[in-house]
């Protein structure tokens, strides 16, 4: 009996660089998939330590019985720009609080309206990030008003 042997190695190895060909470009939709999760996580993050900021800014403010002394007791610098002043804080990349220009900026604005028995103050907070030396970007802002009865300055 003769037996002839056929070789299909030639349709195999098709096969595999089809098959390998195929999970290349799959893979790469699935890196620029996790890269792209990375960036998002990230933001994130920053948007969640922002508010945090914030919040715990805001709730001082309003709960402050002195209506100017409060931030510069909890290290904020006053500065000011266009004849407004306002209050500024600035934290490093894991958001400790630095002494000069770092990453974020947490920036108060206050503004009196006096009335007959006190006053009524606006504050707004806004928390930015910084990138060479200037403000390039608002991440979160909040704003409150806060009644004071009484002699304010």
């Amino acid at each position: 009996m003769d037996r002839k042997f056929t070789s299909h190695h030639g349709a195999v190895m098709a096969e595999l660089v089809i098959a390998i060909s195929f999970f290349a470009i799959i893979s790469v939709f699935l890196l620029r998939m996790f890269a792209s999760t990375e960036k998002i996580r990230s933001s994130a993050d920053e948007m969640s330590k922002a508010v945090i900021r914030a919040e715990s800014v805001m709730e001082f403010a309003l709960a402050s019985a002195d209506a100017d002394g409060w931030a510069e007791e909890q290290g904020f610098r006053t500065l000011s720009a266009g004849g407004r002043d306002y209050m500024v804080k600035y934290y490093d990349k894991d958001w400790r609080e630095t002494g000069a220009v770092g990453k974020y900026m947490l920036t108060i604005f206050s503004e009196k309206e006096k009335t007959e028995k006190g006053a009524l103050i606006t504050y707004e907070i806004r928390v930015s990030k910084v990138n060479d030396f200037e403000n390039s970007g608002e991440i979160y802002s909040l704003s409150a008003k806060k009644y004071v009865s009484g002699g304010v300055g």
